[in-house]
């Protein structure tokens, strides 16, 4: 059997969040709009935990609770103080009228739900059967602390760039005359041959070799891929889908239903005020048709 819940609130919104957290299991769950309504409610029935706000019409909080300790009947009944982020929260008097726990609002659902167990546990409704034990929400693990970032490498010192090379020096070409003995030319324009006495005829010197040149360095693959162009990859509209689809099924139900947590009090404060626009607008079109 669930346990009944109290909520007196003067936000409707408010109202609707703790209905949709104790939806999931067989609880029941009374909601009032002001402090008259909600000491009504406690003569009528038992109820196994009371969640009152500190500021409301008729009567508050604070005179709630001071009126249930004051009440034999209801003396056990264990309070939990609602106030909301903007307004004051009186804790020398939430401790003088005896209240149980505080929650300032907005809240999370898996808080209100934590503090609700551990209350109801601890001061049980007298003649209530015994209640069965509930999984308790898990909370949020925080995130893993970033890395530290590594220390940066060294600047790598410059390759020295190549040694400038001049001109090669053109091969030595030989004329080659029936009537004279041929001359050896000379190896660069910038070398004289001195001339040799008209003894025994020099042989023409062999062409001078071109001096080796140093090898330029490969180009690094960082260097190659930042002059070529990356081809653009593309995914199939039907492979992504089935990927996403996928991912979605393998994700476990734990982790659905904690996200679903922090989903539902926006999505319920969206489609409460929806049907509030959409009551109103009904009242002012019977209001026009009357008139």
């Amino acid at each position: 059997m669930g346990r009944r819940i109290l909520i007196a609130d003067d936000s409707i919104t408010i109202q609707k969040v703790v209905e949709l957290t104790f939806s999931e299991f067989d609880d029941e769950v009374v909601s009032v709009g002001n402090g008259a309504l909600a000491s009504q409610a406690l003569g009528q029935g038992p109820f196994d935990i009371a969640l009152l706000d500190t500021v409301m019409p008729e009567r508050t909080g604070y005179d709630l609770c001071a009126e249930i300790r004051k009440n034999d009947r209801l003396a056990w009944m264990p309070v939990v103080l609602l106030s909301g982020t903007f307004e004051p929260f009186d804790e020398a008097r939430a401790r003088q009228v005896g209240a149980d726990g505080h929650i300032r609002k907005p809240f999370e659902s898996r808080s209100l739900m934590a503090q609700v167990e551990d209350l109801v546990a601890a001061k049980p409704r007298p003649g209530a059967p015994p209640a069965t034990a509930r999984p308790r929400p898990r909370p949020v693990a925080p995130a893993p602390p970033a890395p530290a970032p590594a220390a940066p490498a060294p600047p790598r010192a410059p390759a020295p760039p190549p040694a400038a090379q001049g001109p090669r020096p053109a091969p030595a070409v030989s004329t080659v005359s029936p009537a004279a003995p041929p001359k050896p030319a000379p190896a660069a324009a910038s070398i004289q041959t001195p001339p040799r006495p008209a003894a025994a005829p020099a042989a023409a010197p062999a062409p001078a070799s071109p001096a080796p040149q140093p090898a330029r360095p490969a180009p690094t693959p960082a260097a190659d891929a930042g002059r070529r162009p990356q081809p653009a990859v593309s995914i199939p509209p039907d492979v992504l889908e089935r990927v996403v689809r996928e991912a979605v099924a393998a994700m476990a139900d734990k982790v659905v239903r904690e996200v679903a947590w922090e989903v539902i009090p926006d999505l319920a404060e969206a489609i409460i005020r929806r049907r509030i626009r959409e009551l109103e607008d009904e009242a002012d079109s019977r209001g026009s048709e009357n008139g």
